[in-house]
């Protein structure tokens, strides 16, 4: 079984979805540690602006250094931030071509998503983004199950950097009876894929073509947010995307 794993994103990017859809089952992982301004609070978007700009929302407080992600809570705000964005994309994307499809579904799921923590409010539209898609590898968006993980890792304080982060893949994929772990391209220079092969672990990393689409009358901006993918591209030539990628070993 091919597994993949990140942090939940905050409305991801094109290729987190071809991750999850690169492998059979795909875990947001929360028992890991908040990376201040990383795209787990944050994504960009751009519309009819000459620049791409921020979205997010406001987290409960500033959040100490080693905080897990599945501790990180919105604040009280947070409604009436995603309230406004929402009246800023419509403002920005209303003569994007497949504003309707992708506006009216997003307006529906606002009601619905929780504003608890920022993890659960990623998982769920993780989720909801990958049904819309007709994605169908299993998920696993809430996780708290796994959280023995990263109490083994304590066990072990004087370990590297390195070691600790394949240990916890080593634990989870067992876990799971899986065989494979599928990472983005990215990820080529922080896995050694040696020790993966002495674990019986397949390491594998995506690759991808560049998609570009038109964007309103700016020069293309690569990696925004899948919301704007979804405004000029609509589900059918997004999903088409998504499933354009190979996976394959470390050179």
């Amino acid at each position: 079984m091919k597994i993949a794993i990140n942090q939940s994103y905050f409305f991801p990017y094109l290729g987190y979805f071809q991750l999850i859809a690169s492998a059979d089952f795909f875990i947001a992982y929360e028992n890991s540690t908040y990376a201040k301004q990383s795209w787990i609070s944050r994504n960009r978007l751009q519309g009819k602006s000459s620049a791409p700009y921020y979205i997010s929302l406001p987290i409960a407080k500033r959040p100490p250094e080693g905080l897990l992600l599945s501790n990180v809570m919105l604040a009280d705000t947070a409604t009436y931030k995603m309230n406004k964005l929402m009246k800023r994309i419509k403002a920005d994307y209303k003569s994007a071509p497949f504003f309707t499809e992708t506006f009216g579904w997003l307006a529906e799921s606002v009601a619905e998503a929780p504003y608890n923590s920022l993890h659960e409010f990623n998982a769920y539209y993780i989720g909801s983004i990958c049904s819309q898609l007709g994605i169908k590898t299993r998920l696993s968006l809430q996780n708290g199950n796994l959280s023995w993980v990263g109490k083994e890792l304590e066990e072990n304080p004087t370990e590297s950097k390195e070691w600790c982060t394949r240990e916890r893949l080593r634990l989870i994929l067992n876990h799971f009876d899986a065989d494979t772990y599928i990472n983005l391209p990215g990820g080529r220079a922080l896995y050694n894929y040696a020790g993966f092969s002495s674990m019986g672990i397949e390491l594998k990393f995506l690759a991808v073509p560049e998609h570009t689409y038109p964007q309103f009358n700016t020069s293309f901006t690569p990696h925004l947010s899948i919301l704007d993918t979804m405004m000029h591209c609509g589900i059918t030539q997004t999903s088409a995307m998504i499933n354009d990628f190979a996976a394959q070993n470390p050179d």
